[in-house]
């Protein structure tokens, strides 16, 4: 390897050929990054007192080490995004200058013919910059002149923008800009292939600040050491028809979060962000010897995962159910739907195999969201599961809904429960109660009602006029407190603005008022005489018990059912009433309150009731709830040492006879104290997980 510092004319000047190889990502800078560096030259030309401004490194192959002296193209490793963005201003100024205007003693042809041609070259020869794919030609018929073939929007739109930067440009502001060029500096490091590693080299300087995807990376790694045959090949059959399955906008985005999902489908375990490429090439290497084995299985399901998370599904069924799933907004799912929709495409499951699957898991993840269990306990459920799928068809939807059972899906009287319950419109994101209520409202329905512009309207408006109190009746506060975002009285409409805070008779015999309203969740509004708590609670059972249907739970087989009962033996020697201090009304609604927030800490929570108190076990106990007259006694498993205890409200009882497994015991009085108490809880289970 060898480095030298040069100016940016010179050495796009001596230099014979750059070739940007088809592994290397395409050009992607857009006008704030032209801007910045237009900014940059601007700056150097007006300012005598800077000598010199850095743009960076420009890193290439070459079979000899003389640097850019010597004949044959350079392969471009680092700097295209600056190599090219020169190229491109210099090309705008070559057009504007045209035949007879000059700047600095350089005309067009000048320019063209040291920095943009190689005059006596034919073919790609004839071009000192080579991109790759359709970057290609678009440089290509920018530097000729010829406004067909200019299919990249990048790189059209630096050139336009470059372009428009120099017309409004002075013939002096123009000088000032060609002097601001002259003061470019970069690095030029030449690698001498066999001997330096560029894969190694192209990493460090990625970790010094460069913006690479983890796409960039995961292309250069793969492709990079191949031979030029190896690469086209590989390029050409598998990975550009992977690429081909993202949208160019959001490429990078799309492509990182596909390979996320498809490591985690293959290492059942879910990488982070910003280690996609680190755990890629681990798998990679695993299967070196199979190389292309392993990249049409990446290009398989890429096709997989645009049919599931970009819209490309091409039967109706499935694609309204992958929307379902993207609208939910839970992504750590993709993983297991990638592995059951790869299943349906090898045939190994038939089309109502894989429906009743995703209508399994939606139904999970949404009664989950309901019940309010945390959406990031899903971390620790899905990832096992994938692997622990045969591919046969026996059993195949059974493993999968017993493995949902065993990891808290809600039953129907937690989520009818739940869902009845005051504040379910805030609780909701507002894609999620739009879900809900679009879900009701189209269930068994022909013609989807999403299709229209409805909107969410409560019935009873959230401010009340002297109308609506009056039928309220006296107790209209709580009433309006209670149930306002309940779902009894929540549906859709297309007449929001019309109906606003008008009274219930006349949204309901208005012109497009409920009583002639098409929609099903509208059904029945006609009849009523008067909307009142009687009315929104009635209607909030109704739809409780279709939510029921809608979002159905599952059964397993009776094969099934025994293993599932064989390993999570339930011991009913004792339960809730077999506490004596938990029938006092006051104490068991302080138990229930703690008892929910402590299980929904995490899917590996399971509770057990002893003799004496109610055991919380992860890998052990790390909590024990003994109920006392007046109080819930807690006895944490840490060292008291280690527990942050703000309130100091932790009593150390190693000293001490005691029930609990813990040595840290705290009382709970009063419900206003839950939440500091189950942050002294959370610390235990987080310490037992990092102790193992």
């Amino acid at each position: 390897m060898k480095a030298d510092a040069t100016d940016i004319l010179t050495f796009m000047k001596k230099a014979n050929q750059f070739v940007v190889p088809i592994y290397q990502r395409r050009y992607a800078w857009g006008r704030e990054q032209c801007n910045r560096l237009w900014e940059d030259i601007e700056n150097a030309g007006m300012n005598s007192s800077v000598i010199a401004h850095f743009m960076g490194s420009v890193v290439y192959i070459d079979q000899d080490i003389n640097l850019i002296s010597h004949s044959t193209p350079q392969i471009l490793i680092d700097g295209q995004q600056r190599l090219t963005t020169i190229t491109l201003l210099l090309a705008a100024i070559a057009d504007i200058l045209g035949e007879e205007k000059s700047i600095s003693g350089f005309k067009s042809k000048k320019i063209r013919n040291y920095y943009l041609r190689n005059n006596e070259e034919q073919g790609d020869l004839q071009y000192k910059l080579i991109l790759s794919d359709i970057d290609r030609s678009t440089l290509i018929s920018i530097i000729n002149q010829n406004s067909t073939s200019r299919d990249s929007i990048r790189v059209t739109s630096s050139y336009e923008f470059l372009k428009e930067k120099i017309e409004s440009c002075k013939s002096a502001d123009l000088e000032i800009i060609w002097k601001g060029i002259s003061k470019l500096k970069i690095v030029e490091i030449g690698l001498e292939r066999g001997k330096d590693n560029p894969q190694l080299i192209f990493e460090c300087m990625n970790s010094t600040g460069r913006s690479l995807s983890q796409s960039d990376l995961i292309r250069n790694f793969v492709l990079m050491n191949l031979t030029q045959r190896e690469q086209e090949n590989l390029y050409k059959n598998h990975w550009k028809p992977m690429e081909d399955e993202f949208p160019q906008k959001e490429y990078d985005k799309n492509f990182d979060s596909f390979m996320r999902h498809y490591l985690t489908l293959k290492t059942g375990t879910i990488p982070k962000i910003g280690r996609i490429y680190d755990t890629f090439k681990k798998c990679f290497i695993e299967h070196k010897d199979n190389a292309e084995k392993l990249i049409d299985d990446i290009k398989n399901y890429s096709r997989y995962y645009s049919a599931i998370a970009l819209g490309k599904e091409s039967d109706p069924v499935l694609k309204i159910l992958f929307e379902r799933i993207k609208i939910l907004n839970v992504e750590v799912s993709f993983p297991l739907l990638l592995k059951v929709y790869g299943s349906y495409k090898k045939g190994v499951i038939e089309k109502n195999d894989i429906v009743k699957i995703v209508r399994t898991v939606e139904s999970y993840i949404f009664r989950r969201a309901i019940c309010g269990i945390p959406t990031s306990a899903l971390n620790k459920i899905f990832p096992p599961l994938i692997n622990s799928i045969m591919e046969k068809k026996e059993g195949y939807i059974e493993k999968i809904n017993s493995h949902l059972l065993k990891n808290k899906f809600p039953s129907d009287e937690e989520f009818k429960g739940d869902l009845m319950r005051e504040d379910i419109y805030t609780s909701l994101s507002p894609a999620r109660r739009k879900y809900l209520l679009d879900r009701l409202e189209n269930h068994d329905r022909k013609e989807d009602s999403r299709e229209y512009n409805y909107s969410i309207e409560h019935i009873m408006p959230q401010k009340l006029d002297a109308q609506w109190k009056k039928d309220l009746g006296d107790d209209y506060e709580r009433i309006h407190d209670k149930y306002l975002h309940s779902i009894g009285n929540l549906t859709l409409s297309g007449y929001n603005s019309q109906y606003s805070n008008r009274s219930f008779t006349e949204k309901r015999d208005m012109n497009n008022g409920f009583k002639k309203s098409p929609l099903h969740l509208n059904e029945g509004l006609g009849d009523i005489d008067l909307w009142n708590e009687d009315a929104i609670r009635d209607r909030a059972e109704k739809l409780s018990n279709l939510a029921l249907t809608v979002w159905s739970s599952i059964g397993i087989s009776d094969r099934f059912s025994k293993k599932y009962r064989s390993d999570n033996p339930t011991k009913k020697s004792y339960s809730v009433e077999s506490f004596k201090y938990l029938k006092s009304n006051e104490l068991r609604i302080l138990f229930d309150g703690i008892d929910k927030e402590i299980i929904n800490l995490d899917s590996s929570v399971k509770r057990e009731f002893t003799k004496r108190y109610i055991a919380y076990k992860a890998d052990g106990n790390f909590v024990d709830i003994q109920p006392m007259k007046n109080s819930l006694d807690l006895y944490i498993n840490m060292p008291f040492d280690d527990i942050q205890d703000p309130n100091g409200i932790c009593e150390d009882v190693s000293d001490k006879g005691h029930l609990g497994n813990g040595d840290i015991k705290v009382k709970l009085k009063t419900t206003d104290d839950i939440d500091c108490i189950l942050d002294l809880v959370r610390q235990s289970l987080e310490y037992q997980f990092d102790d193992n």
